[in-house]
């Protein structure tokens, strides 16, 4: 019963995060528990991929159908399926993996700005439970995809339907990695952002300026990192079609 009850408030924390951060943020201070609050975002997150995994499929045998014919690409699609199915089973690896490299830079920022008694326990876990506003992002996401229908999906950009700054981009498709950086701006991501902010500033005893200078920091590398992966898949596609 005991462990029911914890369980019971960690998952009413996690949500909590969306109503009343501040409130939790200042428990994990003194109790920095995360690994139900990652179980459960992360079974959350294989659930969103794996429905959009028909959208993906999609627009991977359209576009295979123009390069190779519409036998070799289905052919072809369904080896594709295999590794992405594997792929979903191997995502919490990847995604504690994510989330340690970026509580990690988290971290020693705040130590550069002098942060007194802080453990890397408490980022992780205020890290942690501030996904569940990206998880909500990426629920409504799902659900404005399957509003739209399978066949409005013509481009890679299509699957992105939280505008930000992305709106401005006449031509989204023309430019990926300037898509890409954009993407990392809209209200849910400026509402992650203010609400981790929050957090840093509490667990850190930092004012919120050097808070936010740390986040917007960190993210601004996450984005750019982003965008780069995206050039380099470019300037690869071009040396394979050259």
């Amino acid at each position: 019963r005991k462990e029911n009850s914890m369980a019971l408030t960690q998952l009413t924390n996690l949500f909590n995060i969306i109503v009343s951060p501040r409130e939790i943020f200042e428990e994990l201070v003194e109790q920095p528990k995360w690994v139900f609050a990652f179980i459960i975002i992360t079974v959350i997150n294989i659930i969103i991929e794996f429905y959009t995994l028909p959208f993906t499929h999609n627009l991977m045998l359209n576009q295979l159908e123009t390069q190779i014919g519409e036998d070799a690409a289905r052919q072809t699609l369904e080896m594709t399926k295999q590794y992405q199915y594997i792929g979903l089973a191997f995502s919490p690896i990847s995604y504690l993996i994510k989330l340690l490299i970026v509580s990690m830079f988290l971290f020693f920022s705040a130590i550069i700005l002098n942060a007194q008694n802080l453990r890397f326990k408490m980022i992780f876990a205020l890290l942690i439970h501030s996904e569940i506003i990206l998880i909500f992002m990426n629920i409504i996401n799902l659900l404005i995809l399957y509003v739209k229908g399978i066949n409005t999906i013509t481009n890679s950009t299509d699957m992105y339907t939280i505008y930000g700054l992305i709106y401005f981009l006449q031509d989204k498709a023309s430019n990926q990695p300037l898509f890409t950086f954009l993407n990392n701006f809209n209200l849910f991501t400026i509402w992650y952002l203010l609400t981790l902010t929050l957090g840093i500033s509490i667990v850190t005893h930092l004012k919120k300026w050097k808070s936010a200078i740390i986040v917007l920091f960190v993210w601004l590398l996450g984005a750019g990192f982003q965008s780069s992966i995206v050039i380099l898949s470019e300037n690869m596609k071009r040396m394979l079609g050259q």
